[in-house]
């Protein structure tokens, strides 16, 4: 009121400068008018000049700057009006609410006195208000004198006195007449609900209670039951919290939603209900209304003071204020629910609801686990024998990244595996399994990087502790498998080693450490591992074909070789059926003179699958490439780089024969013990792949040539080598190690004498030309000459490979 007031005597002060500016307007205005009229009195009299712009009439500054400042003004008076209700309306909210609660109570005390029914003391006073409004309440208010603690107190309830007795006994017509008069009241600025409504209806009402109040009450059943719940707390709350001066956060905190969640309409009728029933004495009313429905579920107020109380009277701690200015009788029927919410917070709650949890261990299907032994249900899962106690925990984990494993899904499986990995960092399946994983993905990607990461998790399996011995084993084997495949023969062999201490008695293990020792050539030891596994198992056919390979290609030892490798192969052990040794028996068996038996396990290995043809005894291959003893340069499609060769062949053999003198040491003995007589040496440049930067430095024009020719200088599974034979000499049928490469011979210098056969066919070399053949086919060399025979050998890639083949393919 004040503020408006003020505004009404601004507004009537500049209305008073503004009519004496006016006057003085109006007087200039008229002189103006009068000059004008002179002026425009000389200029008739004068004759205007033909063509020229007529003037148009213009409106004076005066008129418009009047305009203007008049408009100005009245909206400026206009906005400080609103602005000013709207302060008073939201700074005095709190102390309109505490005369309406004094109002309330004196009312209850004089219905208490009248034994007045509470029904009627309301109609009436209702109608009291509605015709004599709440000016009168207002005006006698000492707004300065009033105290905030004092009016924070009892919000809760003061709200609830209003509005319980209007969701009751009010028909839906009243409220409807009260809704009317509000706007109207707010307008004329008389009553107090004029207050209420420009509080309540922006922030709280307007968004919540309207929509629920009015469309609740059309039924009174539901209004006794929903409205009560939904308007006291939602009106209580949001009006608490203003506190923190932001209505629209408070109305965030306690929106519908939440009070979905945990004050639903049972919930919230169970709490008021006892409120009402104590501050207004209406045992009827209620017991007509709540208690059919409501009284069952009446176990419940305690999870509405719950949420309430720890928002409300939390933030007030105020009860003691409260029972200052509220009846006795009001404050404790007040404070008894406060007590409710502190034993039972929602805090307290969770935890006493947490048992409910504990209360799953009660499933009938744990409670079978308990009663079960450990060692019954280790039996019952599958994966048991490579599970330890801690791994047995996390199972269904390890189970479902071991899933995803076996459905290729790599990328999901590696996450997975890290996951618990991290949670249990000695978990020896996740390692296993995440090594298996890094291995295919190392396929998948041709990346050694995964391959080595790999070697590192399964190796990381038989450091740990409490691994259990089948999984050990596993991760041992798999780990010195990839050791040898990346070319790491030696920590194989220190993998197997490992493993036969762990397992002494473990025949296999024993064995494949045998075989470790022959990957990196060291057949010595190789010998000695297998004698070791005879002496304690004599009928090992897998320690025989291996103790019989060694002696026949080491040892040279025919008849002992035959014997063992011919009965390892009868012993059908897992690793006897192999081509290497079915092709080492036939060899020895040639050697022998007994041909005859050699090409019965030749056709026996063909038919098996070891070979390509008993004649095509390779066993490094390629399957689908085509397979012909002899080989045409057109067929090769190398007839540019044979072409090269040809026409530099005499520039080649310049180099290869000056390095035949002993004292330079280039020619070396060939050591594959493929010679019954003579002497056959090499002089390599290039082999697997990689260029002999040293013998190259001895023959430059040689391998600067050979450097022009990529699927030579490139071929991984052969050489470029000089090869000279002495007069005598006879080489054994034999065959090369894969069917992925053509060999090529140039004479350099072919005496009388020198043969070569492949399969049934034999030829001799010449000067300058080039023979070409399969070397995957039998071949055999005899020189019947009197002197030495120098050719240059260049192995090619087999024409009909890709170069993503020719990528792939291990070095030989």
């Amino acid at each position: 009121k004040k503020i408006i007031s003020v505004a009404f005597q601004l507004k009537t002060k500049h209305a008073g400068k503004e009519k004496i500016k006016q006057n003085g307007t109006d007087k200039k205005k008229l002189k103006e008018e009068s000059h004008t009229k002179k002026s425009e009195s000389k200029a008739s009299s004068q004759p205007k000049p033909s063509g020229a712009p007529q003037q148009k009439s213009k409106t004076t500054p005066a008129q418009n700057s009047t305009s203007v400042s008049s408009w100005l003004t009245t909206s400026l008076c206009l906005f400080v009006v609103v602005v000013g209700i709207a302060i008073a309306a939201y700074h005095f909210r709190e102390e309109i609410d505490k005369i309406l609660h004094s109002e309330i109570v004196s009312r209850d005390i004089r219905n208490k006195d009248s034994d007045v029914s509470p029904l009627e003391t309301f109609s009436r006073n209702n109608q009291i208000d509605e015709d004599n409004g709440s000016d009168d309440e207002l005006e006698m208010i000492d707004f300065e004198n009033l105290e905030l603690k004092d009016l924070n107190s009892d919000k809760t309830n003061v709200e609830a006195k209003k509005e319980e007795p209007n969701a009751k006994d009010t028909p839906t017509t009243e409220i409807n007449k009260k809704v009317k008069k509000e706007e109207p009241k707010v307008e004329a600025k008389k009553e107090e609900q004029k207050v209420e409504a420009k509080k309540e209806e922006p922030n709280v009402e307007a968004k919540k209670e309207e929509p629920k109040v009015e469309a609740k009450k059309v039924e009174p059943k539901v209004e006794a039951k929903k409205e009560e719940p939904k308007v006291e707390p939602k009106k209580v709350e949001p009006k608490v919290e203003p506190k923190k001066e932001e209505p629209k956060v408070e109305a965030k905190k306690e929106e519908p939603k939440v009070e979905a969640k945990k004050e639903e309409p049972k919930v919230e009728a169970k709490k008021e209900e006892p409120k009402v029933e104590p501050k207004k004495e209406e045992p009827k009313v209620e017991a007509k209304k709540v208690e059919p429905k409501l009284e069952a579920k009446k176990e419940e107020p305690k999870v509405e003071a719950k949420k309430e109380e720890p928002k409300v009277e939390a933030k007030k701690e105020e009860p003691k204020v409260e029972a200052k200015k509220v009846e006795p009788k009001v404050e404790a029927k007040k404070e008894e629910p406060k007590v409710e919410a502190k034993k039972e917070e929602p805090k307290v709650e969770a935890k006493k609801e947490e048992p409910k949890v504990e209360a799953k261990k009660e499933d009938p299907r744990v409670e079978a686990k308990k009663e079960a032994s450990k060692s019954d249900i280790r039996k019952q899962y599958k994966f048991s024998s490579i599970t330890n106690d801690e791994d047995f925990k996390i199972r269904d984990e390890l189970d479902e990244a071991d899933s995803l494993f076996n459905e290729d899904k790599y990328e999901e499986s590696i996450r997975k595996y890290d996951l618990i990995i991290r949670a249990h960092i000695t978990s020896p399946r996740a390692y296993y399994g995440k090594g298996l994983t890094l291995d295919k993905l190392g396929f998948k990607h041709m990346s050694n990087e995964f391959l080595e990461r790999a070697i590192d998790f399964l190796a990381r399996v038989l450091d740990l502790e409490n691994v259990p011995d089948e999984l050990y084993k596993m991760a041992g084997r798999k780990l010195a498998d990839r050791q040898q495949f990346r070319g790491w023969g030696g920590d194989a062999i220190k993998t197997f080693k490992k493993l036969s201490e762990r397992f002494p008695d473990d025949l296999s293990l024993k064995n494949e450490y045998g075989v470790s020792y022959m990957m990196v050539g060291q057949n010595d030891k190789a010998r000695a591992v297998f004698q070791e596994v005879l002496a304690k198992h004599p009928n090992s056919g897998f320690a025989k074909v291996h103790l019989g390979f060694i002696l026949k290609a080491k040892d040279n030892k025919l008849e002992e070789a035959v014997q063992l490798l011919s009965e390892g192969i009868e012993s059908q052990e897992p690793g006897t059926i192999d081509g290497r040794f079915f092709l080492h028996l036939g060899d020895s068996l040639i050697r022998l003179g007994r041909e005859a038996e050699a090409r019965k396990y030749f056709e026996e290995g063909e038919k098996k699958g070891l070979f390509l043809s008993a004649w095509q005894r390779s066993l490094y291959n390629v399957k689908g490439l085509t397979g012909r003893p002899w080989w045409t340069a057109e067929e090769t499609g190398y007839q540019k780089y044979l072409n090269l060769l040809k026409e530099n062949w005499k520039t080649i053999r310049d180099e290869g024969l000056a390095q035949l003198d002993p004292a330079t040491g280039s020619f070396l003995p060939e050591e594959e013990n493929l010679r019954e007589t003579g002497d056959w040496k090499q002089f390599t440049l290039y082999q697997q792949g990689r260029k002999n930067a040293k013998n190259c430095e001895k023959a430059p024009k040689t391998c600067a040539l050979i450097d022009q020719i990529p699927d030579a200088k490139g071929c991984k599974r052969g050489q470029v080598k000089f090869s000279v034979m002495s007069p005598g000499i006879h080489v054994w049928p034999h065959v090369g190690p894969t069917n992925c490469r053509i060999r090529a011979h140039l004479g350099l210098v072919v005496p009388e004498g020198p043969t070569i056969r492949i399969v049934n066919d034999t030829r001799s070399w010449k000067e300058g030309q080039f023979i070409i053949f399969d070397d995957s086919f039998e071949h055999e060399v005899w020189h019947k000459g009197n002197a030495t025979r120098l050719v240059l050998i260049v192995d090619f890639w087999h024409p009909e490979l890709t170069e993503a083949q020719k990528r792939g393919l291990s070095a030989i």
